[in-house]
Protein backbone atom coordinates (compact mmCIF):
# COMPACT_ATOMS: atom_id res chain seq x y z
CA UNK A 1 0.00 0.00 0.00
CA UNK A 2 2.35 2.42 1.02
CA UNK A 3 4.63 1.85 -2.33
CA UNK A 4 1.57 2.61 -4.11
CA UNK A 5 1.18 6.24 -1.93
CA UNK A 6 4.50 6.55 -3.23
CA UNK A 7 4.37 6.16 -6.62
CA UNK A 8 1.31 7.98 -6.74
CA UNK A 9 2.92 11.21 -4.68
CA UNK A 10 5.85 10.40 -7.28
CA UNK A 11 3.83 11.00 -10.27
CA UNK A 12 1.43 14.17 -9.51
CA UNK A 13 4.94 15.84 -7.96
CA UNK A 14 6.15 15.48 -11.77
CA UNK A 15 9.01 13.06 -10.57
CA UNK A 16 8.29 10.09 -12.33
CA UNK A 17 11.20 9.16 -14.23
CA UNK A 18 10.16 8.03 -18.22
CA UNK A 19 12.40 7.73 -21.32
CA UNK A 20 11.49 9.08 -24.58
CA UNK A 21 12.16 7.23 -28.01
CA UNK A 22 14.93 8.65 -30.04
CA UNK A 23 12.60 10.34 -32.12
CA UNK A 24 10.63 12.19 -29.68
CA UNK A 25 10.80 16.22 -29.20
CA UNK A 26 13.11 17.06 -25.87
CA UNK A 27 11.78 18.56 -23.34
CA UNK A 28 13.32 21.87 -24.58
CA UNK A 29 11.42 21.45 -27.83
CA UNK A 30 8.48 21.26 -26.05
CA UNK A 31 9.22 24.58 -23.80
CA UNK A 32 10.26 26.44 -27.20
CA UNK A 33 6.84 25.37 -28.26
CA UNK A 34 4.98 26.75 -25.50
CA UNK A 35 6.53 29.81 -25.34
CA UNK A 36 5.97 30.70 -29.04
CA UNK A 37 2.15 30.51 -28.59
CA UNK A 38 2.71 32.88 -25.28
CA UNK A 39 1.59 29.10 -23.22
CA UNK A 40 4.07 29.82 -20.36
CA UNK A 41 2.67 31.60 -17.26
CA UNK A 42 3.64 35.70 -17.31
CA UNK A 43 4.81 35.06 -13.93
CA UNK A 44 7.28 32.45 -14.73
CA UNK A 45 10.88 33.34 -14.48
CA UNK A 46 13.14 30.39 -14.88
CA UNK A 47 12.79 26.80 -17.06
CA UNK A 48 14.77 24.14 -15.70
CA UNK A 49 15.65 20.63 -17.22
CA UNK A 50 15.80 17.51 -15.78
CA UNK A 51 18.22 15.03 -17.44
CA UNK A 52 17.29 11.89 -16.73
CA UNK A 53 13.88 12.95 -17.97
CA UNK A 54 13.55 14.40 -21.43
CA UNK A 55 9.83 14.35 -21.57
CA UNK A 56 9.52 17.20 -18.45
CA UNK A 57 10.19 20.27 -17.69
CA UNK A 58 9.52 22.99 -15.11
CA UNK A 59 8.72 26.66 -14.68
CA UNK A 60 9.25 28.53 -11.87
CA UNK A 61 8.29 32.10 -10.62
CA UNK A 62 8.97 33.63 -7.03
CA UNK A 63 6.28 35.71 -5.42
CA UNK A 64 9.00 38.58 -4.49
CA UNK A 65 9.49 38.74 -8.44
CA UNK A 66 5.77 38.94 -9.84
CA UNK A 67 5.22 43.31 -9.71
CA UNK A 68 8.85 43.08 -11.26
CA UNK A 69 8.36 40.51 -13.60
CA UNK A 70 4.57 41.72 -14.91
CA UNK A 71 5.90 45.32 -15.13
CA UNK A 72 8.77 43.88 -17.29
CA UNK A 73 6.34 41.76 -20.06
CA UNK A 74 4.34 45.03 -20.26
CA UNK A 75 1.41 43.37 -18.25
CA UNK A 76 -0.86 43.60 -14.92
CA UNK A 77 -0.29 42.29 -11.81
CA UNK A 78 -3.69 40.81 -10.23
CA UNK A 79 -3.84 42.87 -6.94
CA UNK A 80 -4.86 39.75 -5.25
CA UNK A 81 -1.16 39.04 -5.37
CA UNK A 82 0.63 41.36 -4.85
CA UNK A 83 0.26 40.64 -1.32
CA UNK A 84 1.92 37.00 -1.87
CA UNK A 85 5.02 38.94 -2.43
CA UNK A 86 5.56 39.24 1.38
CA UNK A 87 5.04 35.70 1.79
CA UNK A 88 8.16 34.70 -0.29
CA UNK A 89 6.77 31.66 -2.76
CA UNK A 90 7.86 29.60 -5.14
CA UNK A 91 4.63 28.41 -8.11
CA UNK A 92 5.98 25.70 -10.02
CA UNK A 93 4.28 24.11 -12.91
CA UNK A 94 5.45 20.56 -14.42
CA UNK A 95 4.91 19.92 -18.24
CA UNK A 96 5.24 16.59 -19.90
CA UNK A 97 5.44 16.58 -23.76
CA UNK A 98 4.44 19.81 -23.46
CA UNK A 99 1.48 19.85 -21.33
CA UNK A 100 0.76 21.08 -17.92
CA UNK A 101 0.68 18.38 -15.13
CA UNK A 102 1.08 20.34 -12.23
CA UNK A 103 1.48 22.82 -9.99
CA UNK A 104 2.76 23.19 -6.51
CA UNK A 105 2.97 26.51 -4.30
CA UNK A 106 6.06 26.01 -2.07
CA UNK A 107 6.64 28.18 0.80
CA UNK A 108 10.15 29.31 1.48
CA UNK A 109 11.73 27.21 4.22
CA UNK A 110 13.14 29.47 7.19
CA UNK A 111 15.67 27.47 7.88
CA UNK A 112 17.66 27.63 4.35
CA UNK A 113 18.13 30.47 2.00
CA UNK A 114 17.60 28.42 -1.06
CA UNK A 115 14.61 26.03 -0.03
CA UNK A 116 10.93 26.06 -0.67
CA UNK A 117 8.75 23.24 0.23
CA UNK A 118 4.95 22.12 0.27
CA UNK A 119 3.28 19.46 2.50
CA UNK A 120 0.25 17.21 2.14
CA UNK A 121 -1.58 14.29 3.35
CA UNK A 122 -2.44 11.26 1.65
CA UNK A 123 -4.41 7.85 2.50
CA UNK A 124 -2.66 8.45 6.13
CA UNK A 125 0.81 9.19 5.24
CA UNK A 126 2.15 12.98 5.10
CA UNK A 127 4.32 13.82 2.15
CA UNK A 128 7.02 16.67 1.78
CA UNK A 129 7.77 18.04 -1.75
CA UNK A 130 11.00 20.39 -1.38
CA UNK A 131 12.57 22.30 -3.73
CA UNK A 132 16.00 23.38 -3.74
CA UNK A 133 17.93 26.33 -6.49
CA UNK A 134 21.66 26.73 -5.75
CA UNK A 135 23.43 30.11 -6.99
CA UNK A 136 24.42 28.53 -10.04
CA UNK A 137 21.00 27.52 -11.30
CA UNK A 138 20.92 23.83 -9.91
CA UNK A 139 18.14 22.44 -8.63
CA UNK A 140 16.61 19.98 -6.53
CA UNK A 141 12.44 18.40 -6.27
CA UNK A 142 12.85 16.08 -3.35
CA UNK A 143 9.68 13.79 -2.42
CA UNK A 144 9.64 12.50 1.57
CA UNK A 145 7.65 10.62 3.35
CA UNK A 146 6.03 10.17 6.44
CA UNK A 147 9.15 12.59 7.97
CA UNK A 148 12.08 10.25 7.00
CA UNK A 149 15.31 11.76 6.96
CA UNK A 150 16.12 10.74 3.29
CA UNK A 151 14.11 11.50 0.19
CA UNK A 152 11.86 8.59 -1.16
CA UNK A 153 12.37 9.99 -4.57
CA UNK A 154 14.06 12.91 -6.01
CA UNK A 155 15.64 14.30 -9.70
CA UNK A 156 18.02 16.67 -10.46
CA UNK A 157 18.32 19.25 -13.45
CA UNK A 158 19.41 23.28 -14.18
CA UNK A 159 17.28 25.96 -14.19
CA UNK A 160 17.60 29.16 -17.20
CA UNK A 161 15.77 32.59 -17.29
CA UNK A 162 12.97 32.70 -19.18
CA UNK A 163 13.99 35.22 -22.27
Amino acid sequence: MLKKLIVLALMVSGLAFTQAPPDEPAARQYYDELRAVSGINPLMTSVCFRPGEPEVFEVIGFSRDFAETMKAKGKQLDPALKNSAKDNLLISQTYKRGVKTGENLLSKDKGESDSWFQEYTSKGHKFRLVISISPAGRYRRAVYVDNKITATAEGYGKCEPIQ
